[in-house]
């Protein structure tokens, strides 16, 4: 049946999925980060911001400064080698949405195409603290570092590119704290947040009019807010400590740019670069952490951690002149727990090792997307950290992920058209599963003590 120019060539449904976060399944579920410190990662962050030992109490739990003493700096960075592959197959379609064939599947759209696509990438985390202690009562600290993040990169031709291929989120959230020992055993804490986020997403746009020739959609964003965390702790003894911390969500509205390139024939007059924004709700936290040190040599730390991930129920992206772009999330609230051990080999060198569980915010195949292709995590963590002088340690850590593999069903309109017979939407359908999917995480960290 032959195509006419419609009064719009044709209407792009692009920038699908965009923030479904350097690495999506490497880090905590959704797109939160985790890696704060590389002391943290030996032990697969059990007990963060109670154990004493580095700096990233001003992120994990303020109050946690109290066990520090004198002025402390930090600085560490965390590779993120991410595997990551999606084997399945695409399903072209149009179908007529009005006329007298309304729901009849229309020739000439019909395509299917299978194969593998990596989306694996390498991503960074840096974490910079300094901390002072105003007296004996009151500590001051600043924490610079990412708390969420996303990378995904899949092929310009693989067979799911209508759903995506780049994916890159980063933030740098700037966190001034203070702690206050209340006595003997108890600490209180808090601080402030100035989050910066930054997002750019492409996928590939179907051109109906010349099928050879897919044009790109890429949506660039950024947005400052703001946000708070508090904290408690608990000393039972000098061996003995418990805390309880909370970090808010933070409502981003990212403001940016839709840029649609590289399409051919009369769907050329869709290029161009239009306004573009959209919400991103970022979750609140609860951390609940222990320490216990059995004896002179060894220690056990464990925590338990809740993120308001049902929070984040759609993705909607606005644009000047085009329809709103939707995708239906519906995430679930994350739990991630936590055990690891400290063993103080000599005044020199301390060894720890951790595991941890960390549950996916996806409820069901429909809802995964290869932006993000969640699935459960377990953690395996090893680590250490040697200290020359007294004044000085270098902290190192490797973790592995495991990735439980999971299902694709993911289906999206790609494009809208009028025929002389009613108008068209052209659909595809992306059905896979995660293969081999997982993470390798490399950190290491400088602490001097002025």
């Amino acid at each position: 049946m032959p195509i006419r120019k419609p009064h719009s060539p044709l209407a792009v449904l692009a920038t699908t999925g965009m923030l479904a976060v350097a690495g999506g399944e490497a880090r905590a579920a959704g797109f939160q980060l985790t890696e704060q410190s590389v002391t943290g990662l030996g032990r697969a962050f059990a007990g963060a911001g109670v154990v004493g030992d580095d700096l990233s109490s001003v992120v994990f739990n303020p109050a946690g400064m109290t066990l520090l003493s004198g002025a402390q700096a930090q600085a560490g960075l965390t590779a993120v080698l991410i595997d990551g592959k999606i084997k399945g197959s695409s399903t072209r379609q149009g179908t007529f949405t009005g006329g007298p064939f309304a729901g009849r599947p229309i020739p000439g759209f019909s395509a299917v195409e299978s194969g593998s696509g990596d989306g694996g990438a390498e991503g960074y985390v840096p974490n910079v603290f300094f901390v002072t202690e105003i007296n004996d009562r009151l500590r001051l600290g600043l924490g610079i570092n990412g708390l969420f993040g996303l990378k995904t990169d899949y092929p310009d031709d693989w067979f799911g590119r209508y759903h995506a291929r780049l994916s890159d989120v980063k933030t740098i959230d700037i966190n001034p704290s203070l702690a206050w020992r209340i006595d003997e055993h108890w600490s209180l804490g808090a601080g402030l947040s100035a989050q910066y986020i930054e997002a750019t997403l492409s996928q590939s746009v179907f051109n109906p009019l010349d099928q050879a020739n897919d044009g790109t959609a890429k949506v660039d964003g950024d947005d400052w807010n703001y946000g708070w965390n508090l904290g408690v702790m608990y000393e039972l003894s000098r061996d003995t400590r418990f805390g309880l911390s909370y970090r808010s969500g933070i409502d981003q509205e990212l403001d940016g740019d839709l840029k649609i390139s590289g399409l051919s024939g009369a769907a050329a007059a869709n290029n161009g670069k239009s306004e573009a924004k959209a919400e991103v709700d970022l979750p609140a936290t609860v951390y609940l952490s222990g320490y216990h040190r059995l004896n002179p040599r060894w220690a056990l730390t464990g925590g338990v951690r809740w993120t308001d991930w049902s929070k984040f129920q759609e993705l909607r992206i606005q644009s000047v002149g085009r329809p709103d772009s939707v995708t239906d999330e519906d995430w679930k609230d994350n739990w991630r727990f936590a055990l690891g051990v400290e063993h103080y080999y000599s005044p020199a060198w301390t060894l720890r090792a951790g595991l941890a569980y960390d549950t996916t915010v996806i409820r069901d195949d429909e809802h995964r997307t290869p932006r993000i292709p969640d699935g459960d995590r377990t953690w395996l963590s090893f680590g250490g950290s040697y200290r020359p002088q007294k004044n000085l340690s270098v902290d190192f850590g490797y973790t592995h992920i495991f990735v439980r593999e999971g299902d694709l069903d993911n289906t999206v309109n790609i494009a809208a058209l009028r025929t002389p017979a009613g108008p068209v939407v052209v659909s595809d359908r992306l059905v896979g599963e995660l293969d081999d999917a997982g993470a390798d995480l490399f950190g290491v960290q400088v602490q001097y003590r002025f």
